[in-house]
């Protein structure tokens, strides 16, 4: 491993179901939500209000009784003697309903106190009676209600202490609530494209009355519910037993958690979890991802169902669930027409697991996250030549899967036994055949590292493209690289990685390329493709410039089996799969491929990750989240699913393309499908705001072609 790793100064309390692999490195289920700023508590009344006392000992000031962390046992007010009191002045009349107070609770204290409210602060009236309490504080503090009284002040006196009345009262905290406050579990369905704030409760334009889901065999379908609660609610979770038809026929539902990590210095809710149960802290809010794969048997019509929401105490409260499968089939992933390539990583896989790299272990744990690429439509195999190709951009190290040896004889040979493992695996096991993408030629630090036996040391070798030192380094390397490919059956297969560098450099890349391995394609990440870069086999123009390859050269290279795409990374700012992007930009990009002809879609990495995913998405000067789209564990996120949303409406649109040749009828409604896609996924529009309309706008229009072209 290439970095040091130092425990962090803080941590959060881990729930029962999250295992830490690492503690220096793996601490956290989420960041703690306090980070951002205090704790929401929605509906509490007395956040921010003025507070009095009959006094207080030492640094136990009054302030501290409303500070919102009442799960905090080390900071409360306190006064000594008996009888003492505390006072919270709203600054008006307010409607209170409720009240949620928390003694000091350490060492099993018992007091007896009572709650009085008052307009005016002379005449008080009883809210609560707790004047011959007997039982003994705890953590999860003393919920009161009663019918709704109009206070502006609240009065807690403390009339006994079980370690002695010359101990004083202590109190940790005191909430207060009117009657619309949710101090209930609440839960309801969120639109799809939301991303659920962290505390309060979600906003009413977020809110539907059910979970409405749509899809076509074969097609995962998904959505989100919030739950809040302004009072702490152990052990919460959420639970379906299925979507049921008119005949009784049931599709499963997979609830998960969603958690938060951190975009720059915001807490966004990104990470689709592997459990269905967790603490929901009061005030706090936590998001539920709903996700329905229809089985390619399924029968269309309707389903519906309902998620359960439960926690340790209080009743459950559901959400209903809505299904609609139509008639029509998604082939499986793995016979998709889309040429979807993101960049993988394996070394990142190993650091985080802590096992050794190209390991069966380390396979058995990139198996899983490999695969979910694979059923996202990946086409290519991600892999490098030579050590560090891009010039240490990421985190991880990315080492070589060809070890590049000078023996003491003076000659260069390779050692191919890591590329084999990976790519052998990436076929056969996961099940990514279209092409061996191989990085690359024209490296950006311009060096070729080698072990050299003589010394036992590494050292590196200088490339000079148009210097006949480049092909003295490179003809020998793609002779023998050559012959090793086709011997194991990938020589049809393979290609060569020239991204973002001068025609200068491709040139003379290709030219050795045509001279030893002219079986070979180039594949070519480029900003903007030149006449040289548009003739490759694989192009892919940032989406700025993505114009450029479409028209008459797009028919052309889709004629001559050459795949075009287009690609985003840290730039643009809108549309991207950021960290903090607006979830419909990840959707709207397939949708850009599908309505402008592309092959599909490219993005430079899909888990470069960061030192601690779930602590924050940051890394250097790359915006939150460039480096990555899933997380480790395998778990996937809002944006990486949104994407593959996209992916999935790039089928249908193709699909019902090929319609046009079994069905001439269909010719009128896919040509209006085209031409209504085509004015809405352009590059000017790309740079706009409209995504999210966009996406919902390209839904239905694939809808309505779905059902005229039946």
């Amino acid at each position: 491993m290439r970095r040091l790793f130092f425990p962090l100064c803080s941590v959060i309390a881990l729930t029962s179901f999250v295992q830490a692999q690492s503690p220096d490195r793996h601490p956290l289920y989420e960041p703690a939500l306090a980070s951002a700023g205090a704790p929401g508590d929605a509906g509490n009344l007395f956040a921010g209000a003025k507070v009095t006392a009959s006094g207080h000992y030492g640094n136990d000031r009054p302030e501290l009784a409303v500070d919102g962390q009442a799960n905090n046992a080390g900071k409360y007010w306190g006064c000594e003697g008996i009888p003492v009191w505390l006072q919270i002045d709203m600054g008006k009349p307010r409607t209170l309903s409720a009240l949620h107070v928390w003694p000091y609770w350490e060492g099993g204290r018992i007091y007896k106190y009572k709650i009085e409210g008052s307009e005016d602060g002379k005449n008080w009236k009883m809210l609560a009676d707790q004047s011959s309490n007997s039982i003994a504080a705890t953590s999860e503090g003393v919920p009161f209600k009663f019918n709704p009284r109009t206070v502006r002040y609240v009065k807690i006196t403390f009339l006994g202490n079980n370690a002695g009345n010359d101990k004083g009262g202590h109190l940790v905290e005191i909430k207060g609530y009117g009657p619309d406050a949710a101090l209930n579990l609440q839960a309801a369905a969120v639109k799809d494209y939301d991303r659920i704030p962290y505390s309060g409760a979600p906003r009413q334009e977020m809110l539907q009355d059910s979970v409405r889901l749509s899809g076509w065999r074969g097609e995962r379908a998904a959505g989100q519910i919030a739950v809040w609660s302004s009072q702490a609610q152990p052990q919460l979770s959420a639970t379906c037993a299925g979507v049921k038809n008119a005949a009784g026929q049931v599709i499963p539902v997979r609830t998960s958690m969603i958690r938060y990590t951190k975009g720059g210095n915001r807490l966004i809710s990104d990470i689709i979890g592997s459990e269905n149960s967790c603490d929901l802290q009061a005030g706090g809010v936590r998001p539920v991802w709903v996700e329905v794969n229809i089985p390619p048997s399924a029968k269309p019509g309707v389903y519906k169902g309902k998620i359960v929401v439960s926690a340790e105490s209080g009743s459950p409260v559901s959400v209903p669930v809505v299904l609609e499968v139509a008639p029509e089939s998604l082939p499986a992933p793995a016979n998709w027409q889309v040429h979807l390539d993101l960049w993988q990583h394996p070394q990142a896989v190993a650091r985080w697991h802590d096992v050794e790299p190209w390991s069966p272990e380390h396979f058995a744990l990139m198996k899983p996250v490999m695969k979910r690429l694979a059923d996202a439509g990946q086409k290519a195999i991600t892999c490098s030549l030579i050590d560090e190709a891009w010039n240490a951009q990421t985190y991880d190290w990315f080492p070589p899967m060809i070890e590049w040896i000078k023996g003491k004889n003076g000659t260069m040979r390779w050692n191919y036994a890591n590329f084999d493992k990976w790519v052998s695996f990436m076929i056969n096991e996961v099940g990514v055949k279209g092409q061996i993408s191989c990085y690359t030629m024209i490296p950006w630090n311009m060096k070729v590292r080698y072990l050299d036996e003589a010394t036992g040391k590494y050292k590196f070798l200088d490339l000079k493209p148009n210097d006949p030192s480049y092909e003295a380094i490179w003809g020998p390397f793609l002779a023998d690289f050559r012959k090793h490919v086709k011997s194991k059956g990938w020589l049809d297969k393979t290609c060569i990685g020239l991204d973002e560098r001068p025609d200068a450099m491709v040139k003379a890349a290709k030219n050795v390329l045509d001279k030893y391995a002219p079986e070979f394609k180039i594949v070519s990440a480029v900003n903007r493709p030149t006449a040289l870069t548009r003739d490759v086999y694989d192009v892919s123009p940032v989406i700025d410039h993505a114009d450029t390859v479409t028209g008459d050269l797009l028919a052309q290279r889709k004629k001559e089996g050459k795949k075009t795409t287009f690609y985003v990374c840290v730039h643009p700012k809108k549309p991207n799969t950021f960290t903090i992007s607006p979830l419909a930009e990840a959707e709207w990009l397939p949708l850009f491929a599908a309505a402008n002809h592309l092959d599909g879609f490219l993005r430079w990495a899909y888990n470069s990750w960061n030192r601690n995913p779930f602590e924050k998405t940051d890394f250097g000067n790359w915006p939150a989240g460039d480096c990555y789209l899933v997380y480790p564990g395998n778990l996937s996120s809002l944006r990486f699913e949104k994407l593959r949303d996209g992916l999935e409406e790039f089928e249908k649109v193709n699909i019902l393309r090929a319609r046009v040749a079994k069905n001439p009828k269909a010719k009128a409604a896919v040509g209006r499908m085209d031409e209504e896609l085509s004015k809405l996924f352009t590059v000017e529009r790309s740079r706009g705001d409209s995504h999210e309309d966009d996406v919902r706008k390209a839904r239905e229009i694939i809808r309505k072609t779905t059902e005229a072209t039946r």
